[in-house]
């Protein structure tokens, strides 16, 4: 039988298995389900239930089932960023539908944009301001970058550059302090710069040098999937490609 842990025990045992192996998270959840509906509604199931529902994404295993949980704890313990957060899920599912699952691929010359999705990050704008009421999870100072950030994504991925190139420059001024979140936007920025270089004719040799050395800082940082897609991303750009790996979870 599985030891039962606290809620604080929980969710740090989850964001550990977030970084490093999300299948054993999901196990870890399932076996601790019990213990999280036994107890009152609190901060740190909710968050513990929306990394479940992010490592559950790629494989589509009850993804809906840990976002009710996830959006029921952040709402009943008044968690904003939170529902932020779930909102922004929210939007990355209708990006997957309206690209059939990914089933033609998940590099950026395989997606399709969807406008509504990226109308949904927009209602973000919500939650950038305010006190951070929790020591660990979304913050509004989080909100105020993932809005920019993702929104350059989607805006890389209808090939509308210029705005991406502004959308990941915005998000860059609110990384202070997070390295995981200025090697994303960076890495963002690098591969918008290198299809405004394929475009133009231009050369791709510096993009794919600078995507590299993210990649290193990426490793360095204890960020492995940004550190594998970089330097996925920096052998694409060697040979000019167009299948870049997203620095999302799809």
């Amino acid at each position: 039988m599985a030891e039962n842990l606290t809620a604080a025990e929980l969710y740090a045992k989850a964001a550990e298995l977030f970084r490093d192996d999300q299948e054993a998270l999901l196990e870890l959840m399932h076996a601790q389900l019990e213990s999280i509906e036994a107890r009152e509604p609190n901060g740190h199931d909710a968050e513990s239930c929306r990394l479940a529902m992010l490592a559950a994404a790629p494989v589509g295993a009850q993804v809906g089932l840990w976002r009710a949980r996830a959006l029921a704890r952040f709402g009943s313990v008044g968690w904003l960023e939170g529902v932020a957060m779930m909102i922004m899920s929210d939007a990355f599912r209708q990006l997957s539908v309206v690209n059939d699952d990914y089933v033609r691929g998940r590099t950026l010359d395989r997606m399709q944009m969807s406008e509504e999705a990226l109308q949904m990050l927009r209602e973000l704008r919500h939650f950038t301001a305010g006190e951070r009421r929790f020591d660990f999870g979304p913050t509004p100072a989080l909100v105020a970058r993932v809005l920019p950030e993702k929104s350059g994504f989607m805006l890389t991925v209808a090939g509308r550059l210029d705005e991406a190139r502004a959308s990941y420059e915005r998000a860059l001024a609110e990384t202070k302090g997070d390295e995981r979140g200025t090697i994303k936007v960076q890495a963002g920025l690098e591969v918008v710069g290198y299809l405004q270089a394929l475009a133009d004719g231009a050369q791709t040799e510096p993009f794919a040098t600078a995507t590299a050395d993210l990649a290193e800082r990426a490793a360095a940082a204890g960020q492995p999937d940004i550190a594998r897609d970089a330097a996925h991303n920096a052998e694409v750009m060697r040979h000019r490609g167009r299948d870049l790996a997203p620095y999302e979870i799809l």
